[in-house]
């Protein structure tokens, strides 16, 4: 298998008959000549001596880093290759992929009181630093306030004052982070300060701050107050951290930039780790045809990869990218770009951590000509997911969920014209396919809500660019669908839009004619009575004559009345569909649905952002807002979606469980646990019957779910369960109880249980006679009655000595676990020991809450509450055991709050976190 892999990535990278340099960390040596580093059993050993040789390598030729090692230090590229035999810095052997890391391991710490420790030496030789990861998670350095913004009430282009300042403490030399506009955020250095006003450097030309808005201060040691907050020291070049005890784990990125690619032609990346970048991951600074592909790019303090000013036939495919404080991919102005098959999540997630001068906060840039942004999944960015601005480009089956906290008046997508407002496009834009969720909208500090974050952004009169087949679901107040900014010579046509303060967003204000738009087929849907599927406001004299409207759904299920929005002469009129045709003279064949809803939590939206057909366990009956059926499932093609409506015509029978089949050695009295559950409605009676075995018992709870048993005699009994639902379906089950004279010739003597410290439970246990026994089985419960098969442990067949055994429950629940023994001998016959249990404390509880109205919808809020402080891990799964969401927190001790937007389809979750020395559990059921 290992020549297998070797030649695989020898294709990869470039040619049979090329020249590879081989590089170990471990076991290399900067000594040898270049023939011997030919040979992997002889290769150099770092970065340095690759870059002192790099102007050597021929067209074709490939540096190969070995797999499962480290290198730390930056690579410069200053070599070109050639068409079809391009230079590759790729990886060989097996095992992980290589690393390539700016990252330092800060080692010791000094305490300078009051929970401040500082680094007993230096960390880095750079001015600044923008990548700190403590216990494996990115870390933003100290502010003040620790959340939120403060409001400025006046300001000049260096200047704000806001009433929150009183001059003491005097913020000289700190930084103040200002949001200069919804979609600006800076980072000016304070030069003064005067009572209220901060005198600061104005970094950006283009924008001044705008009154009422909001900032906050960092880069600063006295804003260390809170746990892992910190800040680097420019001039010592050391780092300072607020933690209760002496830091650890921490890692700071000292190295600028990983890979530097300056006006080189045919260069590839392959199957590289870069982490630990305090600027820049992969720099490539013009040149042509750039390849970076396979590669996991964490931890970058500015940008995963970056090219400017312009690097024609860059590629960026199949990627993972995750942590980048102010963008992910940024093309920049680059023609012919390709982000494609990648997964970027996590970029721009904290405000004062991007650029000086308008932090991009963007997942995907390309503003090139014949760019294209396909097939990527993207989450959690601080702005919009992706961005383009270029001629000829598509943007095509992308998943993009959860942007615009950061900064808004944004998107999901979000295009603007190069050249500046009203620019004209040869060629035509495609956006199409993708799937586009929760756009959130950043705290605005004025008013103290959040707003404007949209989902796909045609701003600045785009021209010549079709929507098709999109899906846009899920905004907060003052959040579009498809924010159609005075768009030219577009087609809107098979989206669907849904759970938006406006769904579809027609709206003119530059003096450039809104011509030839079509806008046909689309289903336009509101969740909530207050939310309208379209809005238009052209004023009537510009909805021109080549607009085209028509074949499309417009919906609001619980109160589809008056419920398109259009603007009349500077106010606003609330129309029917049938009065909108009436005043617009179009839309002869458009539509309301014909499926009405109760309440909101009767809508469900399902959407399937992967590349093969999805079915989906609706757990009830529904119809989409065409009328189509879909009696317990359905099947969603790839990159589309369904909004339905619960169809209460079909009553789904509802499911019963008896519990568990029993065997008993002993006239003790049987408990049957049984349960019912009804996918749409509720459960109205529960029977339980005999349905064979001896006569003579008394049965006690006969119509509750719990079934208690007593006086049984020798035999084997079989015991039904009916539920009933609320509307008169029935679900059956039935449960065998077997009571026999068992024999097991084993003699035991002792069983015991110990709380180990580590969360586990030793068993121990001790025979004194075993004859034919075969296997003990251990089994666990956590109410005495229902058990669960732990481990089983071979017996020893024959014996008249003592024999001990022992085994360990590495799976615990907090509180009390109780255990038994099942003594099976080679026949099958088995007898149970008596019961025994331990008491974990519960070290960590919590609670889970979901918000699903209001401006935040699909939002789990997770308390937890823990001993001490402690680093933990966190995951939601779903029922499959498929982790949805995954993330890292230091634990303070008392309650700690997570909160995560997310849109889930209604099901079971659940949530689990994990410690070093505990876990947590936690179901959680979300039904919109």
């Amino acid at each position: 298998m290992k020549p297998f892999l070797l030649a695989l990535s020898l294709f990869i990278c470039g040619i049979a008959n090329a020249t590879n340099y081989y590089f170990s960390s471990v076991s290399g040596d900067d000594s040898r000549t270049s023939a011997q580093a030919q040979n992997p059993a002889t290769p150099w050993k770092t970065l340095t001596k690759l870059n002192s040789f790099f102007s050597s390598l021929a067209a074709g030729d490939s540096a190969l880093l070995k797999r499962g090692e480290t290198f730390y230090g930056s690579i410069t590229v200053s070599k070109s290759g050639a068409a079809g035999r391009a230079i590759c810095i790729g990886s060989y052997g097996t095992g992980a992929k290589p690393i390539i890391t700016g990252f330092t391991t800060v080692a010791g710490w000094t305490s300078l009181g009051s929970n401040i420790w500082e680094s007993t030496s230096a960390v880095s030789s750079l001015s600044d630093l923008n990548m700190v990861v403590i216990n494996g998670a990115n870390t933003p350095m100290g502010r003040y306030p620790n959340t939120g913004y403060l409001k400025y009430q006046s300001s000049t282009a260096s200047s704000i004052t806001s009433s929150s300042l009183t001059g003491s403490p005097n913020w000289t030399g700190a930084e103040a982070v200002i949001r200069m506009y919804r979609w600006v955020i800076d980072r000016n250095p304070i030069n003064s300060q005067s009572g209220g006003t901060l005198n600061f450097t104005d970094n950006d030309p283009d924008y001044d701050p705008t009154n009422g808005f909001g900032f906050f201060i960092q880069n600063d040691v006295r804003t260390l107050d809170a746990q892992n907050e910190w800040y680097y020291n420019p001039s010592t070049k050391k780092i300072r951290i607020y933690s209760s005890s002496a830091p650890v784990n921490v890692q700071v990125a000292s190295v600028t930039t990983l890979v530097t690619i300056s006006a080189k032609n045919y260069i590839t990346l392959d199957n590289l780790s870069l982490q630990g970048a305090n600027d820049r991951a992969v720099y490539c600074n013009g040149g042509n045809t750039v390849t970076i592909q396979y590669c996991d790019i964490l931890y970058s303090g500015m940008d995963a990869v970056y090219s400017y000013p312009n690097a024609p036939n860059i590629k960026v495919q199949y990627c993972t990218i995750n942590n980048s404080n102010n963008s992910g991919i940024d093309l920049g102005n680059s023609d012919a770009g390709i982000i494609q098959h990648n997964t970027i999540n996590n970029t721009g997630v904290f405000p004062g951590m991007g650029n000086y001068t308008n932090s991009t906060f963007t997942a995907a840039v390309a503003k090139g000509d014949f760019s294209d942004v396909s097939y990527n999944h993207i989450d959690t960015a601080g702005y919009n997911g992706i961005y383009f601005a270029g001629s000829g480009t598509n943007v095509r089956y992308n998943y993009v969920n959860y942007v615009c906290f950061n900064k808004d008046d944004g998107g999901a997508i979000y295009c603007y014209p190069l050249q500046g407002v009203g620019q004209t496009y040869t060629n035509k834009r495609t956006v199409q396919g993708n799937i586009c969720l929760n756009s959130i909208g950043a705290l605005d500090a004025a008013t103290g809500s959040q707003s404007n974050g949209h989902l796909i952004y045609n701003d600045g009169a785009d021209d010549n660019t079709d929507y098709l087949d999109n899906t846009m679901a899920h905004t907060a107040y003052g959040g579009l669908g498809l924010f159609f900014n005075n768009a030219r010579n577009s087609t809107v046509r098979n989206n669907t839009i849904y759970d938006c303060w406006k769904g579809f967003y027609y709206i003119k204000y530059t003096g450039i004619s809104m011509d030839n738009n079509k806008i046909v087929n689309n289903i336009f849907v509101s969740k909530n009575a207050g939310d309208y599927p379209a809005y238009y406001e052209p004023d009537e004299t510009n909805m021109t004559s080549t607009t085209i409207l028509d074949s499309n759904l417009y919906a609001r299920p619980i109160d589809d009345n008056k419920s398109i929005w259009y603007g009349v002469s500077n106010s606003n009129v609330y129309y029917t569909l049938a009065e909108w045709k009436s005043f617009t003279g179009r839309e002869s064949h458009s539509v309301k649905s014909s499926i009405a809803a109760s309440s909101a939590s009767d809508i469900r939206f399902v959407y399937n952002e992967t590349s093969t057909s999805l079915t989906i366990n609706l757990v009830a009956n529904y119809k989409d807002v065409k009328g189509t059926v879909y009696p317990g499932t359905i099947t969603l093609a790839p990159y589309t979606s369904k909004v339905l409506v619960k169809n209460d015509v079909i009553n789904v029978p509802p499911i019963a469980n008896a519990g568990s089949d029993q065997a008993i050695s002993l006239p003790v009295t049987v408990t049957l646990p049984g349960s019912g559950f009804d996918p749409d409605g509720t459960i109205n009676s529960y029977v339980w019957t005999k349905v064979s075995g001896p006569a003579g018992l008394t049965m006690t709870g006969t119509t509750t779910q719990t079934l208690s048993i007593s006086g049984l005699a020798i035999g084997t009994y079989k015991f039904e369960l009916k539920v009933t639902d609320n509307k008169g379906a029935v679900g059956r089950d039935t449960a065998t109880v077997n009571f026999g004279t068992i024999i097991v010739p084993v003699t035991l003597v002792d069983f015991s249980a110990v709380a180990k410290p580590n969360k586990t439970t030793l068993l121990q246990w001790k025979t004194t006679t075993e004859i034919n026994s075969d296997y003990f089985m251990i089994e666990r419960s956590t109410d005495g009655v229902s058990f669960m098969q732990v481990a089983i442990v071979n017996a020893n067949d024959n014996s008249n000595i003592v024999i001990n055994y022992q085994a360990t429950d590495y799976l615990p629940g907090s509180g009390i676990n109780y255990y038994r023994l099942k003594m099976v001998d080679n026949d099958g016959r088995f007898q149970y020991s008596n019961i025994i249990s331990v008491n974990f404390k519960n070290g960590m509880n919590g609670t889970v809450e979901i918000e699903s109205t209001g401006t935040y919808r699909d939002r789990f809020e997770i308390s937890i509450n823990s001993t001490k402080a402690q680093s933990a891990s966190y995951a939601i799964y779903d029922a499959t055991g498929r982790i949805l969401y995954k993330s890292n927190i230091l634990l303070q001790t008392g309650l700690n709050g997570i909160t995560k937007n997310m849109m889930l389809p209604d099901a079971v979750y659940y949530f689990k976190l994990q410690t070093s020395e505990e876990k947590l559990a936690l179901p959680l059921i979300n039904r919109n």
